[in-house]
């Protein structure tokens, strides 16, 4: 049996050496889906409720207040990837689905302003509503946000007679969804759903709350194109700079 020369063994050793350090030098480059297809939906359910004091002519008077909130929207998106966000396509603006709100107002039981938006589509070209993902590899985590909004009335009505005293068109902002969660070691799939519970408003001093309440349901459910895009190491190391 022959022996390897000396010099072939060092040779061999140096390319070694060498295809190591080029996978090393290149080991920050990622491979992400191109696009995510999929749904995300909100509702919100919140009552607050309190009593609160109002100097009258002759003396104070205690009055109760009621506010209801009630939002749904379901959203249907195509979203591009734009070096780990993804967003509604400029070119081809792939967001439908439905949305409403409502917001009404009470003072000792009669209603004295009602904000209204009657279940309505959503406008594909409309960039009022947005939905996007974020993923950071660093942190291995991925956001998910949600501003929609729809249109609608908001009418006052008169506390002594009931009638109503104006009426104004208006657009009607749903709830800021931002949520950050742990990011899978498969991508394929982005799903969840999540519970947020707390207090619709702070109250100030002046009110005694009896109830104050809210309610927030999101879930979301994205699918991974076949086709994916390389992040290239200066776009990671930026992110690992900005993570410090």
């Amino acid at each position: 049996m022959k022996k390897t020369p000396a010099s072939i063994l060092i040779m061999l050793m140096i390319l070694i050496i060498l295809n190591v350090g080029a996978a090393g030098s290149d080991s920050k480059t990622i491979r992400l889906p191109d696009n995510y297809k999929g749904t995300a939906g909100i509702k919100v359910n919140g009552v607050y409720h309190y009593l609160s004091s109002e100097l009258e002519p002759e003396a104070a008077t205690e009055y109760s207040y009621r506010e209801t909130f009630d939002q749904e929207a379901q959203i249907n998106a195509l979203l591009g990837n734009n070096y780990l966000v993804y967003i509604p396509s400029i070119e081809k603006p792939l967001v439908t689905g439905t949305v409403e709100y409502n917001h009404h107002t009470y003072q000792n039981g009669r209603k004295i302003i009602t904000n209204i938006a009657p279940p309505q589509n959503i406008n594909a070209q409309n960039f009022r509503e947005a939905v996007g993902l974020y993923l950071n590899p660093v942190k291995k985590t991925y956001t998910i946000s949600l501003v929609l909004g729809a249109d609608g009335e908001s009418t006052t009505f008169d506390k002594a007679t009931g009638e109503v005293k104006s009426r104004t068109k208006k657009r009607f902002e749903l709830e800021k969804i931002e949520l950050t969660l742990p990011l899978p070691r498969d991508l394929s799939v982005l799903k969840g759903r999540k519970l947020i519970t707390g207090a619709v408003d702070t109250p100030n001093d002046s009110r005694r709350v009896l109830k104050n309440q809210k309610t927030i349901e999101v879930t979301w459910e994205f699918i991974a194109s076949a086709e994916s895009v390389e992040i290239p190491p200066q776009i990671i190391e930026q992110i690992e700079q900005d993570a410090k």
